[in-house]
């Protein structure tokens, strides 16, 4: 065996080792990437939840009526303006909401990183109320999460 044919065992070696340290190198930059894409989610979540809540706090009468459903007030108990408010605001909510959920339909976030997943709006009366024509506007696996989580269907 001359010595050009004893190299070769060593440079084989040489590059197997070179792409497995490259593949470990790839796989560490795509969990630090992952873990950056769910740093984002979680802020943008808290981001809209804040929307949410500094929305209301600047606006008296919103959280007047946020705070009479509550306590218990139902769809009957508001006047058409109120209502229209209300149901806005139940959108919004959940479209906050269902931003989280694909989230972590996603692997992006966990559930247990979901901000205000207890809200007192969804376990309200009126959200009980409301919810028969505002799960029309959602998506059927969505409807279905909400209904699991929140015992929404009648």
């Amino acid at each position: 065996m001359d010595e050009q044919q004893r190299k070769n065992p060593v440079r084989e070696v040489l590059a197997a080792v070179s792409i497995v340290a490259s593949l470990l190198f790839v796989g560490f930059e795509i969990r630090q990437n992952t873990q950056a894409s769910a740093s984002t989610a979680i802020q943008a979540a808290a981001a809209l939840q804040v929307d949410v809540y500094l929305t209301m706090l600047e606006d008296e009468e919103l959280l007047s009526l946020v705070a009479r459903v509550i306590d218990g007030g139902r769809m009957s108990d508001f006047d058409a303006r109120e209502n229209f408010r209300l149901r806005v605001l139940v959108s919004i909510a959940l479209k906050v909401t269902e931003s989280r959920y694909r989230q972590a339909s996603l692997g992006v976030i966990p559930e247990e990183e979901w901000f205000g997943a207890n809200n007192s709006l969804y376990q309200s009366d009126y959200m009980r109320d409301v919810w028969p024509t505002v799960k029309l506007t959602q998506a059927p696996d969505f409807v279905e999460f909400v209904e699991d989580r929140w015992e929404l269907s009648r």
